[in-house]
């Protein structure tokens, strides 16, 4: 039996992802609830320019935060490990130094390179939508270091909080702008940009709270610094710096190559569906329904999973550092067995019901077009889930144990495949917008391979996960394949669809009990964790 201080560790990791992907879930719930009105005040053709804008942001959001909140949440917690609690404040301040310059950057970019970058990506209507989230990147900048500071400590509510502030922003004040856009008789392109304008108030609201929720923790921690000079303190801040761009740089380059995969996707959808024929309002129209509709379902499960890699970073930091090899095992192989709990039905079930998922969400917007385009790319971008979600988790082993370039050569090769196939394949007229999806699986499996490779020389990788992805896959198979009888024999129709996938939830999570891998200290950090194993006990005796 694992004793308290030997699980505290895996506990503090169980806890900040229950913690976050609870507020992924809500985050991703209030998006979709977005997507419903924005789609119908927008159409496909609106969503077209409101997602090649939000393309290019994302793409220079992740060079500007993808490595430095790692960065800073591992140099955190290694402080605290190390009895140096006292020297956080100066790391937070040069860190927030750092994202307050990349901010300010990133957004003098986006806005004074609207019209080029627009034009880059084949769709020049879309220039207003560049204007009106360039703002966005300052304040994500800056909000990602208070981010990643609470996540160095092991407090991942400050970040959940803000996440849900940001969503709730894009909902309300993108949907209100843009019924008051229409209602004044503007063109589409300045509709969608006033949408996208919501999104840059919800990220300044999220920004403030975080300001807020770190002055009240510093009143109460009244941690300060050390008694130094001002050369010394100088010295300091550039150590700092310099231990911070050793990990951020390898990790933003493998994290940004995904992100211009993304970019690139835009950019090859809008000018090969042009090449072969169609207008700038049909090609906007077909990615709006692709990115829209199936590319925010396909993410969801990806997005859930990134809770558990930002909590397993510092905490299998603090087990390495500690040099407990059973702890590092442990922390792994949860990690492994929440990745696959979620992402294999997930990517099953996406697969099977992709149509009746969209016309369950979707229906309200009043474009059945777009589910018609959408329903079948997503049913082919379900078997990209599970490789997504591994590919998260094991970028954030191989960071964890200092191996930052590993995960860089893997989403370059990656992103190679990517760009190549779906050039390809998108020029072959009876495959054409299918060699979007295509090209992600590819993508993918080159990535995960490749990771799978690096963690089995160099990490416990294999002796702690292999047992939970079988258990799994097993179990997520048997379910998915009752499920659908079900919803063969009701009909195929929408009320079979959710009988069936509920059914097929409660048969997962019945044989994930008993046929999942899941060990007695991995079920105590759960909440209600005395009923779980008690109904786990009865089960296996039976």
């Amino acid at each position: 039996m694992i004793s308290r201080k030997k699980t505290g560790t895996g506990q503090a990791f169980v806890s900040g992802v229950l913690i976050l992907s609870v507020s992924n879930v809500a985050v991703k719930i209030i998006g979709l609830l977005c997507k419903i009105p924005l789609l119908r005040y927008l159409g496909a053709e609106g969503m077209g320019y409101y997602n090649s804008a939000y393309e290019i942001y994302a793409l220079l959001c992740v060079i500007a935060t993808a490595g430095l909140p790692l960065a800073l949440s591992m140099t955190v917690s290694e402080k605290n490990a190390s009895g140096l609690e006292h020297e956080n404040k100066r790391v937070y301040s040069t860190a927030f130094g750092i994202f307050s310059v990349l901010g300010l950057i990133g957004t003098a970019v986006m806005l004074f390179g609207a019209s080029a970058l627009s034009d880059l990506i084949g769709n020049p209507d879309s220039v207003r939508c560049m204007i009106a989230i360039a703002p966005t990147l300052f304040f994500i900048c800056v909000s990602s270091a208070v981010r990643g500071y609470f996540q160095g400590l092991g407090n991942m509510i400050p970040t959940a909080v803000s996440q849900i502030l940001e969503a709730l922003g894009k909902l309300i004040l993108g949907v209100g702008f843009a019924m008051w856009a229409l209602k004044r008789g503007e063109s589409m392109p300045y509709v969608a940009a006033m949408a996208v304008f919501g999104l840059s108030l919800g990220t300044a609201a999220s920004f403030i709270y975080l300001l807020i929720a770190k002055k009240r923790s510093d009143a109460k921690s009244h941690q300060d610094l050390a008694n130094t000079d001002a050369e010394t303190a100088k010295k300091s801040r550039r150590s700092i710096a310099a231990g911070l761009a050793r990990i951020a740089i390898p990790v933003t380059v493998s994290s940004s190559v995904l992100s211009f995969t993304r970019v690139a996707d835009t950019a090859l959808i809008l000018r090969r569906l042009r090449d072969t024929g169609y207008s700038l309002s049909e090609a906007n129209r077909i990615f709006g329904s692709y990115t829209t509709l199936a590319v925010p379902l396909f993410s969801l499960p990806a997005s859930l999973i990134a809770a558990v890699a930002l909590s397993l970073v510092p905490s299998l930091v603090s087990a390495i550092n500690s040099k407990d090899p059973r702890q590092q095992r442990s922390i792994i192989s949860s990690s492994v067995k929440m990745t696959a709990f979620a992402a294999i039905p997930a990517s099953i079930g996406l697969s099977l019901f992709s149509r009746p998922i969209l016309q369950i969400i979707f229906a309200r917007s009043g474009d059945t077009s777009a589910i018609d385009i959408a329903a079948p790319l997503l049913s082919v971008l379900g078997a990209s889930v599970f490789l997504s979600c591994m590919m998260t988790t094991t970028n954030a082993v191989l960071q964890s144990y200092g191996l930052e370039r590993k995960p860089m050569i893997s989403m370059v090769a990656g992103a190679v495949v990517k760009v190549i196939s779906a050039y390809l394949l998108m020029g072959i007229r009876p495959v054409n917008i299918y060699g979007a999806p295509i090209s992600t699986f590819l993508c993918s499996l080159t990535v995960i391979s490749i990771n799978l490779y690096y963690l089995g020389k160099k990490t416990p990788w294999f002796e702690c996960s292999g047992k939970g992805v079988v258990g799994m896959l097993g179990c997520s198979v048997l379910s998915a394949a009752i499920s659908y009888a079900v919803y063969i024999l009701l009909g195929a129709n929408t009320v079979a669809a959710i009988v069936a996938m509920l059914i097929m939830v409660v048969v997962y999570l019945l044989l994930s009990l008993r046929f999942g891998g899941f060990e007695k200290h991995e079920i105590e950090m759960l909440p209600g964790s005395s009923k779980i194993y008690l109904l786990m006990n009865r089960r296996k005796q039976k």
